[in-house]
């Protein structure tokens, strides 16, 4: 695909901040330029994501409380082949193990509930990350809320195809009783962080295709 570039109207691109899984032999992740909007040869950039643990600082000499990173996982129902809401609670309790703050939000549970407002509640609960569990058309969806903020992304697909999760070579779940949204979330966290760029098409912003 070729690389997504800003209309020359002089602002900023739009771009959405993603966690990204290590490999196991590098500790690290390799996106294909072609999924990250680069060019094939293009040096790409990569800042380690180590989330903090809760604790005491000491700055100055005064005594200020760390809390521990919070996260947001936002689950689709509607997408995929089978119901994963089960898989969710080992996800909030492996990464509360890591000292994260785990809120898990459910698409259509509640008055107006669906992803953009759960996307923009995260946003304003000044979540660190946010989770999607769905498939392509909801990541697409939550990173256009996303985009131009400092709250990062996350994915555990549980969609139809997951294109953009297989292309971080993250495990799909095959059967409801697979584990690989728990190991998913924990990569992701152990990970990178990095900005992706968007296309816009007629005002509407876009992460893989429009159409």
């Amino acid at each position: 695909y070729p690389p997504v570039r800003a209309a020359p109207t002089g602002r900023a691109r739009k771009c959405v901040k993603f966690v990204a899984a290590p490999l196991p032999y590098r500790g690290k992740v390799h996106i294909p330029a072609r999924v990250a909007g680069r060019r094939p040869h293009g040096r790409q950039h990569m800042c380690d994501f180590k989330p903090p643990r809760a604790g005491i600082v000491n700055r100055g000499g005064a005594h200020q409380l760390r809390l521990p990173p919070r996260a947001t996982v936002i689950y689709n129902p509607r997408a995929g082949r089978f119901n994963v809401a089960h898989m969710l609670p080992p996800v909030r309790s492996a990464l509360g193990d890591m000292d994260w703050d785990v809120r898990i939000c459910t698409v259509g549970e509640g008055r107006d509930n669906n992803l953009n407002t759960l996307a923009r509640a995260a946003c304003d609960c000044r979540a660190d990350v946010v989770f999607v569990a769905g498939g392509d058309g909801s990541v697409g969806a939550v990173a256009a809320v996303l985009s131009g903020s400092e709250v990062a992304m996350g994915v555990l697909p549980c969609g139809t195809g997951n294109v953009w999760a297989r292309g971080l070579g993250l495990a799909v779940p095959a059967h409801p009783w697979s584990a690989v949204l728990v190991s998913a979330a924990q990569r992701q966290v152990k990970g990178s962080e990095r900005n992706v760029d968007l296309g816009s098409c007629n005002g509407r912003v876009f992460l893989q295709w429009a159409g």
